[in-house]
Formats: structure tokens, sequence, C-alpha cells
């Protein structure tokens, strides 16, 4: 499902993270995290090109967002995986812009 949009400029380089709280069980943890791109026109794998570092924060997936080039738009997927066995993902769109 995707969340939203996200903007950024080519040189910029941020963190965006997905809270999974509202799906996790009371006693269940955060033990992984994956991060994915695919270019929204084309569904190549862009991952390389714009995500890297994922990391974990509480109950937050990271998705650190850097380089690209002007006007590509891509798919970010955050997937976790819990103490419990399971496995959550999310996904927002980021737009490429210079502004």
């Amino acid at each position: 499902m995707i969340l939203g949009t996200v903007t950024k400029q080519p040189a910029e380089t941020f963190s965006r993270y997905i809270d999974f709280v509202r799906r996790l069980d009371s006693s269940e943890t955060l033990t992984g995290v994956g991060v994915t791109a695919t270019d929204a026109a084309s569904g190549s794998d862009t991952t390389a090109v714009v995500v890297s570092q994922p990391a974990i924060s509480g109950t937050k997936g990271q998705a650190r967002l850097s380089a690209g080039f002007t006007a590509d738009s891509h798919v970010i997927q955050v997937r976790v995986t819990t103490s419990l066995g399971n496995t959550y993902e999310d996904e927002f769109l980021l737009l490429i812009r210079e502004e």
C-alpha cells in the first residue's frame, strides 16, 4: 500500500521512517529491515541509486534516500521482520524534482 509521497532534490540526502507500531503485538519487536526502490515508470530495480543504510529505530523502519535524477519517480518499499516471525511492508512514492 502506498502511504504517501516524498519529494527530494537530486543532491539531497535524508532519512524517512515508516512506523509499524499499529501492526505489532505488545511484546513484538522489529528484528530486521530491508529497503528497495523500483523505478515507477519502468519497474526496474533502482535500489543502488536512491537508497542506502536501512535501519531499525524502535518500531520504525528507516529508508535513507540519496542521489537520483531529476524527474524520476521511485516506489520505495520498507519491509520489516519481527521477533514473532512476521513480515510487514509499506511503500511510499519518491519524486525527484529540482526546485
